[in-house]
């Protein structure tokens, strides 16, 4: 098997609409990076709908196929921030604050976990509805990257934010 890892980084708004179709792609990506027999790891900033969607189905996917080696990390924006215990039940490998984050304010702190969670990432499954937002300027960020490859998860046509691919 292969150990070089493969570190897939979650995106999206906080609201979701159609959320079983959410799962449902999130869950067939999982799958599919599964098939490279790469260790996978999984990066979350544990904030909202598409966050919590993304934890479950990594969680349900590693249950079903314990035999795969499957880490989910929470990214922490800074220090103090606790995600709802009403989102985020599932237990996480590791709960990681980034050192470029520690010392900034809230607001920047958001932006430059968002930024630091884009350049660890192999793929970025994303999910963005609006062109403005902090998902939408970490997703634009992360088209920066030729090695990203960014997976539109439903929301908005491709064309409004740059590449993308589907399965």
């Amino acid at each position: 098997m292969p150990t070089e890892e493969i570190v897939c980084s979650f995106m999206g708004h906080r609201v979701v609409s159609q959320e079983e179709a959410i799962a449902r792609q999130v869950r067939d990506w999982i799958a599919l990076l599964e098939k490279t027999e790469r260790p996978l790891r999984f990066l979350n900033g544990g904030m909202g709908n598409f966050d919590r969607i993304c934890a479950d189905e990594v969680a349900k996917y590693r249950q079903d196929h314990p035999q795969f080696s499957i880490q989910q990390w929470l990214v922490l924006p800074f220090r103090n921030y606790k995600p709802s215990p009403n989102l985020f039940l599932k237990p996480y490998d590791k709960v990681i604050l980034p050192a470029s984050v520690e010392s900034l304010q809230a607001h920047y702190a958001i932006q430059a976990r968002n930024r630091w969670m884009m350049e660890q990432a192999d793929y970025v499954l994303a999910y963005w509805v609006r062109n403005r937002g902090g998902a939408y300027q970490a997703l634009r960020y992360a088209l920066q990257n030729p090695k990203t490859v960014v997976v539109q998860i439903g929301g908005m046509e491709e064309e409004h934010l740059g590449r993308s691919e589907n399965p």
